[in-house]
């Protein structure tokens, strides 16, 4: 994780917000919750992604995509025709069930987060 391009853009500092390997998982689940809806591209996910704060470049989105289909969980697809031709991509069968996978996951943790007490960090000596 710490070799990608999302990693990279900037100095991590432990419970800041914009923590860019705490949010990695959660946009590659993104990106197959996305993909499993239906045709995806590069440039759309990282727009979603900015209107919903989360600001991550379309690089860093395209090479999480070229691993989540080398892993076979997107397939891609050509789309449009002539000039306006750009490469789209659905999620696979494997895509599918390993979004199922993840939201069983991530809604047993957030059950889990849900009956702890939040605690606010403790300010630096």
């Amino acid at each position: 994780m710490a070799g990608t391009a999302l990693a990279k853009s900037k100095t991590i500092v432990p419970g800041e917000a914009e923590d860019p390997e705490t949010y990695f998982g959660f946009v590659r689940l993104f990106v197959l919750c996305r993909a499993g809806d239906g045709a995806i591209s590069v440039q759309r996910v990282a727009e979603d992604l900015a209107h919903r704060g989360l600001v991550v470049g379309t690089r860093s989105v395209a090479q999480l995509v070229r691993g989540l289909e080398r892993k076979g969980c997107l397939a891609p697809d050509e789309s449009g025709s002539g000039q306006q031709r750009h490469k789209v991509y659905c999620a696979t069968e494997q895509g599918k069930l390993a979004i199922e996978h993840a939201q069983g996951k991530l809604r047993r943790l957030l059950t889990t987060l849900g009956d702890k007490p939040r605690q606010r960090p403790r300010p630096a000596a």
